[in-house]
């Protein structure tokens, strides 16, 4: 966060994304929204009892059934340095306090930014051409493509042995 505050803008993309296109500020940044993320490929024109959320009760990413607008990825999302730094860090609190209850979040992080995000009035949302997943086929652009993890990382390093 020190070294963050000095930035205008700050953005997160996981580590299995490559940049396919060239991607301009006006794209990203606006003066009236403070954060962007981008929207799930597989939740586009779903029922928002369809999505994802996490429903645990005992989770602080928790979204019961009938609320909701959009599902997010976890994979990209940034904005202007204040709010980004807000987001984050409540993100790691939110995050902290459900494991030391014992819970984990459905989708991790992923779970928490869209609790985040539906309490959040002022993002923007982009399409899924932002966190593409790689040998999808769908009428979006690929702009960030999500690499498959388990080429890029053999899966004996990323599990754990029972």
């Amino acid at each position: 966060s020190k070294e963050l505050k000095n930035f205008d803008y700050a953005f997160f993309v996981n580590a299995n994304g490559f940049c396919n296109k060239v991607i301009n500020e006006e794209e990203l940044l606006s003066q009236s929204e403070d954060l962007v993320v981008a929207q799930n490929l597989g939740y586009i024109n779903k029922n928002i009892n369809e999505f994802p959320y996490d429903r645990n009760r005992k989770s602080n990413a928790y979204i019961p059934f009938d609320e909701g607008k959009v599902y997010v990825s976890g994979a990209f999302f940034g904005g202007k340095i204040s709010p980004f730094l807000k987001l984050v860090d409540t993100l790691e609190k939110n995050t902290d306090d459900d494991l030391k209850n014992g819970v984990i979040a459905l989708w991790h992080d992923e779970s928490h930014l869209n609790k985040y995000i539906l309490e959040y009035p002022n993002y923007k949302l982009l399409s899924p051409s932002y966190v593409y997943p790689e040998g999808y086929d769908s009428n979006f652009e690929p702009k960030i493509i999500m690499l498959r993890k388990r080429d890029i990382i053999p899966e004996k390093k990323i599990k754990r042995k029972p």
